[in-house]
């Protein structure tokens, strides 16, 4: 009797699951369906967007002759070329802005004024300054990944608990030694805060 109850309440959570997953699966399924019918049938379409079979195909063929393998080895190369333009300058700027009050009112206005500017929007700009180039995907990278940089190392910054500054200014008046021991492996913590979530 228990077991037969037991099979009844086991039998809607089943259908339930099934009924989840189906409606989670089948839109994905019905677009991607639609889109390849499209890419097959319309030429206005095949000649704008390449089908998920086109791009299947593109995609064993480019693994089979390298070709993609050397494509996202240079993409890497350039991220993470960008990604160290990005901490070289981000940081100290972040740093003087977290320490030197001057250095606040003059940085903050202008990273507010330009952080809601989409990276997108810079496309266009930096083609026209810098050309299709290296350059130019430099310029992008080093958009999308300062503001971000920027803002996590100046927060994690201004947030050293002041009596830690104020025993280091106790027991040395070097501003190096708080810099190199007390400023820069706070800032850190916001450089690590931006690689967490894969910046």
């Amino acid at each position: 009797m228990f077991e037969q109850l037991a099979s009844q309440r086991a039998r809607p959570d089943f259908r339930a699951g099934a009924a989840r997953i189906v409606t989670a699966t089948y839109i994905p399924v019905l677009l991607l369906v639609s889109w390849q019918l499209l890419g097959v049938t319309n030429e206005v379409v095949r000649g704008v967007i390449s089908s998920p079979g086109a791009v299947v195909v593109a995609l064993i063929t480019g693994v089979a002759d390298g070709s993609v393998i050397s494509d996202l080895a240079a993409s890497l190369e350039r991220a993470l070329l960008g990604w160290v333009i990005t901490i070289a300058i981000a940081v100290p700027l972040a740093i003087a802005a977290g320490r030197i009050r001057l250095f606040s009112r003059m940085l903050i206005p202008v990273v507010d004024l330009l952080r809601p500017i989409s990276p997108i929007a810079w496309i266009p700009l930096a083609v026209l300054w810098l050309g299709i180039g290296l350059n130019s995907k430099l310029l992008i990278v080093f958009v999308v990944t300062f503001f971000v940089v920027f803002l996590n190392v100046y927060d994690a910054v201004i947030r050293i608990p002041q009596v830690l500054l104020n025993v280091c200014r106790t027991f040395t008046p070097s501003r190096r030694f708080l810099l190199l021991h007390v400023t820069l492996p706070a800032s850190l913590r916001g450089v690590l805060l931006c690689s967490q979530y894969g910046l």
